[in-house]
């Protein structure tokens, strides 16, 4: 940020990879003839009317990123998707990134485009996946850039960062069992893994049937399937796993929220839609005939 309040966009807009040192900064360019050829033009950004350009944090910009950052939001007052691909380095993420917080942010100001649909989207959330560690901090960058860029009044744009599944799930900062004792990531592998178990089937674990649930006769647990039935075989035929169990498991979990009604899980003060009980093994199966066949 200057001194006199103005945005801070003495960086250079990024630049392809493969520049030679000394070499201007110009992006290959498709020609609408289908041509490949370099020369795209820089505009000032104080020069672009559009309102994306409060969050552009380079004081110029390449022709072809306006064009791109237009036609998203274009496409976005129609709640349409819009595909694009580039080299690393052109600056897809900042294009991508402006034309999402200007949605996000100016719905006001975007409803008096022309969208076709007569009201623009209400977009709440710009959300930004990568699975490389390095473009997540190429993303990190970016947004600290565009804040350090917004005018002196506006509201910096508040960013959450979540690296792998445990920044994503609530259950990782809380005491509640089973993950009080076991790390959250290793107990839901492990969640999963029984889910799995229970359902396939083969399983010959015995579930603990819904009242006026009748399971078919395949989908018990002791069942035979060395001299399975023409029904049975079509549909372990059809179906990756058991419908009938996959059923049963849905109905006692449901049960599990019904009877924890408003009990929510609570991480720092903050209500989740999570209960704040996690169902285990035991709520589904009849342990009784379950350590039988152990």
């Amino acid at each position: 940020m200057t001194k006199d309040g103005e945005p801070d966009r003495t960086d250079p807009p990024p630049a392809p990879p493969d520049m030679k040192p000394g070499q201007s900064a110009q992006p290959d360019i498709i020609d609408s003839d289908g041509s490949n050829s370099r020369g795209s033009e820089t505009v000032p950004v104080e020069s672009i009317t559009s309102g994306w350009t409060r969050y552009f944090r380079y004081e110029s910009a390449y022709t072809d990123q306006v064009e791109a950052i237009d036609t998203f939001i274009e496409l976005l007052g129609e709640n349409g998707y819009y595909v694009h691909e580039g080299a690393c380095g052109t600056g897809k993420s900042l294009m991508a990134v402006s034309a999402g917080i200007h949605a996000v942010r100016d719905r006001d100001e975007l409803a008096e485009r022309d969208t076709g649909s007569g009201e623009f989207p209400n977009y709440s959330r710009v959300v930004v996946a990568t699975p490389l560690k390095q473009q997540l901090k190429q993303f990190v960058e970016e947004m600290r850039g565009i804040n350090r860029s917004i005018a002196r009044g506006v509201d910096p744009v508040s960013t959450v960062v979540m690296r792998g599944r445990s920044d994503m799930l609530p259950y990782a900062y809380t005491d509640v069992e089973p993950f009080d004792e076991s790390h959250v990531t290793a107990k839901i592998d492990e969640l999963r893994e029984m889910t799995a178990e229970l359902i396939r089937f083969d399983s010959n674990i015995p579930i603990d049937w819904p009242d006026g649930m009748t399971p078919e006769p395949f989908s018990r647990h002791d069942y035979n399937w060395d001299n399975a039935s023409e029904t049975a075989e079509q549909h372990r035929d059809r179906y990756r796993y058991d419908p009938h169990r996959a059923r049963a498991v849905q109905r006692l979990v449901a049960d599990l929220d019904r009877r924890s009604a408003g009990e929510q899980l609570v991480v720092d003060g903050i209500e989740t839609p999570y209960p704040d009980y996690v169902p285990s093994t035991n709520d589904i199966v009849d342990t009784t005939a379950f350590d039988r066949t152990t």
